[in-house]
Formats: structure tokens, C-alpha cells, sequence
């Protein structure tokens, strides 16, 4: 639970001065009831933190009453502190971003003394107690990145005094007023760096790990890893929600060329899902960049020999198992061995349509080569379309295929002209059972969203919009 306040800090960082902006691929976007989440129970952790916190001795001289007085105050301690989880206002700075605590209330304790400068030097001591109400805590980040991550450093802590009580045990009536104008000043701004002192350890010690678990690159498997770096600044909105854009772009581990398309213009939030504490948007792009590394992995491309075939299937790659299905295979090769050279040319094409769904096309080539003299009897070209089923599994999204339809013609032929449709039941057997379930096995496991370390996705929902996906979302968080 301590790490949520953290988590939250990380999500809120922009870096308007590092970043060279372009258009994100994927954007992650916080809402008003996301952030009101992990601020409340933020808020609890520091509030925790700051219990008894031992605020560092002040001393000084000052004239009061007409007497120049010397004086102490020692064990400093906050001994109660109110944050009202509730009470919470985050406003965008020039710097990075100021979180406002309001209505806070807090007990200090203390010790003092104090000494007459003049003969006969009277003094005094006693203890002292404060309590302070009606008041607020800003405490002010400054916001960067590192390595193409979220970065975040405390900066500045500060008290806004409201009502004050001191009760003041001995000494003279006059030194109230001392005090008054002590705790005020110096006591107040060292308790502003015993606080801000917190922060910077807090972060230090406990938030870095939190944002090195943010992916940057992510890793899918040996062949594929997905770019989630930063690419504009965080957009800090006056409706409450944060905006993180990201590349969302895949590469072929073999093939780090940039893909040659250019991500749409999202939303930074959809309103119709504002109640989920998360929404994360993934552009057509996304899927476009994956289908290229696909196709520049070269996995697309496979020679099959008959012993590739299952035992009990029906059909061999033998000549003679097609002499009715295409009489002039045969023909011309009479009782030969086969194999099938089969390849995608070009990138698969993804469509994403509101009333549609998400849809992906795929052109292949299948070369029939004889052998053993390696001649091509002819090539088919190959259409094969899909419906796309995009859902979240944990962290991840994944999806699963369904085969919609396909469509057949000769590319290139040296056996003459032939009926394809002859092939047309083999083909569907071939998609259906070897295709689809080869493909729904990698699909399956799917990509990562972008998120930290304990995250968990509940009541996820994927909805398709004309050329984005949006995943809506509420969290859980645990250490």
C-alpha cells in the first residue's frame, strides 16, 4: 500500500524540455477517479510517515518587551498529523507539479529554554505544545526523464499556517509572544525540510524501483519487442486526468527499421468510460508496426515437406494424391514428390472500425516446387481475412482469430491453366485447423500493457473506435 502514493508520483511526470514530441502510438490516461485512488491511499502512507517525525533543533536572539533574550527550543517532534485523503488538489507548475493537502492538522511538541542577554541574565524553561489546524501542506515536484522513462524529484515543501494554539508550560508571559514568532518562522521552516527531507527519501528509496519496472522496451519473445518510450510531455489536465503518451511501436529484434507509418490523432480521454480508474488507447499504428516486425522476422516464410504433415492426413505432397484436383500437376509430373514454399509478400494489413470490430488481411503465396529437381509447377496467391478478438488477460492484451473468408487465383503457373476452386475445401482445412490454432497460441499470450510492477487490471473492457482500440479499466495495487 506505502507504494501507491509513489506509483502515483511516477504517473505524474512530464518532460516538456527533453522530449522531442511526436504523435503517440499508445496513451495511457489516468482519470479523476484513478488519481483519487492512489492519492487517497498516498496520502495515508505519508501521513504515516510523518508521525513523530523529529523536526531539528532552532535557537537564536531576538528582542521582546525591550529585552534582548537569547533562546532554545530542542526535541522537536510531531507527534500528530492530519492529511485528509479527501482534501486534495494537483495543480500543473512551471517546474513539474504541485499536490495541495488541505485542511491539515498537526500536534508538535518541544522543549525550550531562554536566557536574558543583560545582567542578571534571568532564564528560564519548560515545554511547549502546538496544535495547528486549518492549514495545508504543498509539496512541489520537479519532473524529467531517464533512459526514455518518467522521472521525479521533490523540490520544495510548504506550510500554510492556519488556526494556532500554543500552550506554553513556564516561564514568562512575554515569551508567548517569543514563540509565536519562532514557531512562524523558524520552526515552521524546519519543519517544512524535515518534511520535504521524508519526500526526497521516500522517492529515493522506495519510487525508483517503482518507475525502473515501467517498461521502456518490452521484450515479447526472442523474435519481437515493443517500444514504449516517451514521446511528448505528460499532459496534466484542469478535468483532473493525466495523459502519458507513448511510441507503441513494435520491432523485429533482427530488424530495427522504423516503420514507415505514422500514428492517428487519439483522445487523451473517452468520456463514455471516464467511471474506470484507467484507459489506455492503442492506435492502429500499434498493430501496423507489429505486422511489419512479423514480416521482417522472416517467420512468415516456410518451406513444407511431406513429413511435416500429420500421419493421418489424407493428402501427401505427392503428385499423385492431386491428379484429380489438378489434372495437369499430374500430368506433367507423374508420381513426384512435392514441397511448398509458402510466404507472406507484404505486410498484413490491420483495420480497426467502430461498427466493425478489428479485421486483418493477409495476402500469401504458396509455391508448389517439385522434386527433386526444384521446378516451380505453379504459385498461388492467396487472400485470407480475419476478425480479431482483442481482449485483457491480467496486464496483457491479447487476442484470438476467426477465419472469415479467403479468395484464390493462379500467380504464376507452368503446367497451364487449372480450377483453383478444386482447392478451395483443402484450404479452409489447412486455415482452420493448422493456421488458426498456431496463431491463436502466440496471440494468447499477447503484449503488456504499460503499468509498474503489482499492477492488476480489474473490470477491463475493450471497445473498437475508428482506428484506435481503448482499454478501460479500474487497478489494484500491491507491494
Amino acid at each position: 500500500m506505502n507504494r501507491i502514493f509513489l506509483l502515483c508520483c511516477a504517473l505524474l511526470c512530464s518532460v516538456p524540455h527533453l522530449i522531442v514530441a511526436q504523435s503517440p502510438g499508445v496513451k495511457a490516461t489516468i482519470t479523476a477517479r484513478g488519481l483519487s485512488y492512489v492519492m487517497a491511499a498516498g496520502v495515508e502512507v505519508l501521513e504515516s510517515n510523518l508521525q513523530n517525525l523529529a523536526i531539528p533543533d532552532v535557537n537564536g536572539s531576538q528582542s521582546v518587551v525591550g529585552l534582548q533574550v537569547q533562546y532554545w527550543v530542542s526535541n522537536i517532534q510531531i507527534q500528530q498529523l492530519s492529511l485528509p485523503n479527501d482534501q486534495l488538489v494537483i495543480n500543473p507548475s512551471e517546474e513539474g507539479l504541485d499536490v495541495v493537502i488541505q485542511d491539515v492538522s498537526l500536534d508538535i511538541t518541544a522543549d525550550w529554554k531562554y536566557r536574558e542577554e543583560i545582567w542578571p541574565h534571568i532564564s528560564s524553561s519548560g515545554t511547549v505544545d502546538v496544535s495547528v489546524s486549518q492549514s495545508s501542506v504543498t509539496l512541489s515536484f520537479v519532473l524529467g526523464e531517464t533512459g526514455g522513462r518518467i522521472s521525479i524529484s521533490s523540490y520544495n515543501v510548504a506550510l500554510t499556517l492556519g488556526d494556532l494554539k500554543i500552550d506554553l508550560h513556564g516561564g514568562a508571559s512575554w515569551f508567548l509572544q517569543l514563540f509565536e514568532d519562532v514557531f512562524n518562522n523558524k520552526i515552521k521552516n524546519a519543519a517544512e525540510q524535515a518534511i520535504l527531507s521524508q519526500a526526497s527519501s521516500a522517492i529515493t528509496t522506495q519510487l525508483e524501483p517503482i518507475l525502473a519496472s515501467i517498461p521502456v522496451i518490452e521484450q515479447i519473445d526472442s523474435l519481437y519487442e515493443l517500444n514504449y518510450e516517451l514521446v511528448a510531455p505528460v499532459e496534466l489536465s484542469s478535468s483532473n486526468y493525466l495523459t502519458i503518451p507513448d511510441k507503441g511501436e513494435f520491432f523485429a529484434i533482427n530488424n530495427q527499421t522504423e516503420a514507415p507509418y505514422t500514428p492517428g490523432t487519439l483522445p487523451d480521454i473517452v468520456s463514455a468510460y471516464e467511471s474506470n480508474m484507467l484507459q489506455i488507447i492503442v492506435d492502429q499504428y500499434v498493430f501496423e508496426t507489429l505486422s511489419l516486425s512479423v514480416l521482417n522476422s522472416k517467420v512468415l516464410e516456410r518451406t513444407i515437406v511431406d513429413a511435416d504433415l500429420p500421419a493421418s492426413s489424407p493428402l501427401r505432397l505427392n503428385t499423385t494424391y492431386f491428379e484429380d484436383l489438378i489434372p495437369p500437376l499430374y500430368s506433367n509430373f507423374p508420381d513426384k514428390m512435392m514441397e511448398l514454399y509458402v510466404h507472406v509478400p507484404t505486410t498484413p494489413f490491420v483495420n480497426i472500425v467502430s461498427d466493425v470490430g478489428t479485421t486483418l488481411k493477409a495476402e500469401v503465396e504458396v509455391a508448389f516446387i517439385i522434386l527433386p529437381s526444384n521446378e516451380t509447377a505453379f504459385v498461388l496467391d492467396v487472400v485470407l481475412s480475419f476478425t480479431v478478438l482483442a481482449e485483457v488477460v491480467g496486464t496483457n492484451l491479447t487476442g484470438s482469430l476467426t477465419y472469415g473468408s479467403s479468395s484464390m487465383s493462379i500467380l504464376t503457373t507452368n503446367i497451364g491453366t487449372f480450377d483453383v476452386s478444386a482447392l478451395d475445401e483443402i484450404l479452409d482445412s489447412a486455415v482452420t485447423l493448422g493456421l488458426i490454432p498456431l496463431a491463436n497460441k502466440r496471440l494468447s499470450t499477447g503484449f503488456t500493457l504499460p503499468s509498474v510492477d503489482g499492477i492488476t487490471f480489474t473490470n477491463a473492457t475493450v471497445v473498437n473506435y475508428d482506428g484506435y482500440l481503448l482499454v478501460s479499466t479500474d487497478v489494484l495495487y500491491s507491494s
